[in-house]
């Protein structure tokens, strides 16, 4: 298991005696010598993570675990406090400070190896755990989207959505087989079945985005940039789901069309 930690210490001999056995053990280490510099190293490097000594001379690791606890995005990396201190005091204050977990300084340095790989496995199944919610709350959504009474309905006007833009084929075959016409911003669910999509060309605004990030970063002030407005839309019409549909679309409007499915 390859993962990058971030060790503080602020005692440089630590910090090589670290940086050494770790580096061993086939991790990516990162390094910092005081609470200050580990925030800032958190950000730009991005441990997986952190390997905190508890007493720093300032911005001790008690401070410097509350600090990282309140950064956006790092409120669940894991944090192994190591300290000499092995009193039931300075473990509860490490837990209150926001650690994960607390380890008491020794040369039993694979100890300290399996603790960070067995905190490294419950970090990423607690992603995984986050990232199987997230699918499940969006399949959640779609069947909602299912259980409406589409027969009701005459026609459908997809909107921006990442659900339904992140799902263009699910979308369009659920209308289809319901035998609702689709119109869509996305080109992509006219491409997969859905009848039409009209809206902003999204390469042409990628286009322009990149043009206005090239004036920022040429010294260009962003407040003194223009707003801009997109400048050329697409409209895709679907003949074949036309055809499934027993719709016949306006010769004007497929002459008129960017791009035509056959």
């Amino acid at each position: 298991m390859t993962a990058r930690i971030l060790v503080v210490d602020d005692i440089l001999a630590n910090v090589r005696l670290l940086e050494a056995k770790l580096s061993a053990e086939y991790f990516e280490v990162v390094t910092a010598m005081n609470g200050v510099d580990a925030l800032e190293a958190v950000q730009r490097a991005k441990p997986d993570i952190v390997l905190l000594d508890v007493m720093m001379p300032e911005m001790d690791g008690f401070e410097t675990c509350r600090e990282l606890r309140v950064l956006p995005g790092f409120e669940s990396l894991p944090v192994l406090m190591l300290t000499g201190l092995d009193d039931d005091a300075s473990i509860t204050r490490a837990y209150e400070a926001g650690a994960t977990d607390f380890f008491v300084k020794s040369t039993q340095w694979s100890l300290l190896s399996g603790r960070l790989r067995y905190l490294l496995r419950s970090s990423r199944t607690r992603q995984e755990l986050e990232r199987s919610k997230s699918k499940l709350a969006r399949a959640q959504d779609l069947a909602r989207m299912g259980s409406f009474d589409w027969r009701s309905a005459q026609g459908v006007l997809v909107l921006s959505s990442p659900l339904f833009g992140g799902n263009p084929q699910l979308l369009a075959d659920l209308a289809l087989r319901r035998h609702v016409p689709t119109i869509s911003l996305f080109p992509d669910i006219a491409r997969e079945g859905g009848l039409l999509a009209y809206g902003p060309d999204i390469q042409g605004l990628y286009r322009q985005a990149g043009a206005m990030g090239r004036k920022v970063l040429q010294g260009a002030k962003p407040a003194d940039l223009p707003a801009e407005r997109p400048v050329r839309f697409q409209l895709i019409a679907n003949l074949k789901t036309a055809k499934k549909l027993g719709l016949e679309l306006p010769s004007m409007l497929l002459a008129r069309a960017d791009e035509v499915i056959e």
